[in-house]
């Protein structure tokens, strides 16, 4: 598998999506969660996306930390684009479960996917049982 540098801009809307989202969205994920925790997890979210790059390319990056500026409110639309853009930063971490905990985009991905499965009207109108 290749491994790509996503884009900051990436990073920085999935926060803002996620933040601005926390008690519709990702009911879950933000138990126990403030904002400062969920910056932090995209952050290194962010820098095991380089570290992998390095990884497998033997190439120093030039890494600069991600910054996520207050005045920035820059997210997505939609959830699905949120879902694909998660989805998309988890392929392109390459790291051993020893040295990166997959635990919060695992569960951000989870969380969200049920928010848009059940948001469906076929999935309201299903029987249950």
């Amino acid at each position: 598998m290749s491994v790509f540098l996503v884009e900051d801009e990436t990073f920085v809307k999935v926060f803002n999506t996620l933040a601005l989202n926390q008690n519709h969205l990702i009911k879950g994920l933000s138990e126990g969660y403030g904002l400062s925790d969920l910056k932090g997890e995209i952050e290194r979210l962010h820098e095991a996306n380089y570290r992998s790059y390095y990884m497998r390319y033997n190439e120093i990056p030039n890494y600069k930390p991600l910054v996520i500026s207050e005045r920035d409110f820059s997210r997505f639309d939609n959830p699905h684009q949120l879902l694909k853009s998660m989805e998309c930063i988890l392929y392109q971490i390459e790291l051993d479960e020893k040295s990166f905990d997959y635990s919060f985009i695992n569960r951000a991905i989870y969380l969200v996917t049920r928010s848009i499965i059940e948001s469906l009207p076929e999935y309201d109108k299903a029987i249950w049982g």
